[in-house]
């Protein structure tokens, strides 16, 4: 009995030195990965916000305001890269629709994050430098707005919720845009 009762009590303590271990692998893991680390596609929007002429846009697409909008036409692409580098300022305006927006760069790298869409302008959030979730962290003028697939991209964005429910507005190069009905984009 007492040499069964031995092992029992060494099988214990090996157990607690093993949780114990685990514990503070798993702490220590937590603590570097805090706070979190920028992607590579936020460092590539920062980086285009910074004015590096050597980023380039691939994509750039939303979701939300029960519409959605694929763009991956370079006249459009050129002007929002030419916007993001040269004509942001620090804080941000207010009104106008929010949206969950893709931007997708060359070399594969990809950032997602929610954007305002005003009148003459466009707020981004970058999650790293961000005071709360998805608070906005730079404000693009959208400038030059005169006509062509910039102008139509901006004014989809910022059409009346009436005008647009379900619709899909896809921008290709090369091609005029086309607009397709999602009736999964509708609130119901």
């Amino acid at each position: 009995m007492n040499r069964a009762l031995k092992l029992c009590l060494r099988c214990l303590w090996f157990g607690m030195l093993i949780l114990v271990v685990a514990l503070i692998v798993i702490s220590l893991v937590i603590v570097t990965s805090w706070p979190p680390r920028s992607t590579a596609g936020e460092r590539k929007l920062v980086a285009l916000l910074n004015g590096d002429p050597m980023v380039r846009l691939v994509s750039f697409e939303t979701e939300c305001q029960q519409r959605r909008l694929i763009c991956r036409d370079q006249e459009a692409l050129a002007y929002l890269e030419e916007m993001l580098m040269k004509n942001h300022q620090a804080i941000p305006t207010t009104g106008g629709g929010t949206y969950y927006a893709h931007f997708g760069f060359s070399g594969g790298e990809s950032y997602a994050t929610w954007i305002g869409v005003r009148t003459n302008s466009l707020d981004i959030s970058i999650a790293s430098m961000a005071t709360e979730e998805s608070w906005p962290t730079h404000s693009v003028m959208l400038t030059d707005l005169q006509s062509g697939k910039a102008r139509q991209m901006v004014d989809f964005l910022n059409a009346m919720d009436t005008t647009v429910p379900g619709t899909v507005l896809t921008m290709r190069t090369g091609s005029e845009p086309e607009t397709t009905r999602d009736d999964a984009l509708i609130a119901h």
